[in-house]
């Protein structure tokens, strides 16, 4: 993922196969009632809450109390790579947190992607939003990268072949796996397009 995206979130802030094709709630089951459980695949119980974004036409579940920030705030040109990137971070767990975990939305023009480069070993094809896709999982250690003490999971998932592309992930700190696979997967299973984010050719 480039530097550009993915560094203002983290300053500021096994995937389960059945990840699968999962229909997005109507608007009339939003409209009664903003909050619901969801019990995932790992048996965490969570909050969770709508988000809808009006400027890209898309709407999706996040965990409750997450807070939005937004990375890249539009499609201004003038910056280096045009796209849209939201996040939500998590509160953090104490004074020794060092990293706030958080999901992120990406959508980028064409078929520019933000992906983390990974082997290959833990992709697997999946239906988002009734659109072909893939989602995977990686580990980041500290050393790598230069994040001193903090080592990160990240749960990615790509949808391309539209004249745009969107990535989703989950990104936090390994001894919180089980909350981020849950996030992740409620992210992948209520994200849904009701207005096309980019003319298209």
């Amino acid at each position: 993922m480039r530097p550009v995206l993915l560094l203002p979130l983290i300053l500021g802030f096994c995937t389960s196969a059945l990840v699968t094709t999962y229909p997005f709630p109507a608007k009339t089951a939003k409209a009664e009632s903003s909050r619901v459980a969801v019990e995932s695949s790992v048996e965490l119980l969570m909050d969770i809450e709508y988000y809808e974004d009006d400027d890209y036409g898309f709407s999706v579940a996040i965990p409750a109390g997450w807070n939005k920030i937004v990375a890249v705030p539009s499609n201004d040109f003038s910056v280096l790579e045009p796209g849209y990137t939201v996040g939500f971070e998590a509160p953090k767990s104490g004074d020794y947190d060092l990293f706030a975990d958080y999901i992120m939305i990406e959508i980028l023009p064409g078929s520019d992607s933000g992906a983390f480069e990974t082997d290959g070993s833990n992709r697997i094809d999946v239906s988002i939003d009734g659109r072909p896709a893939w989602i995977d999982m990686l580990d980041i250690k500290a050393t790598e990268t230069g994040l001193q003490d903090v080592d990160l999971t990240i749960y990615q998932a790509q949808i391309s072949g539209l004249g745009y592309t969107v990535g989703l992930y989950a990104i936090g700190e390994p001894d919180r796996e089980e909350l981020m696979s849950a996030a992740f997967e409620i992210l992948v299973r209520t994200f849904g397009f009701y207005l096309e984010p980019f003319e298209t050719a």
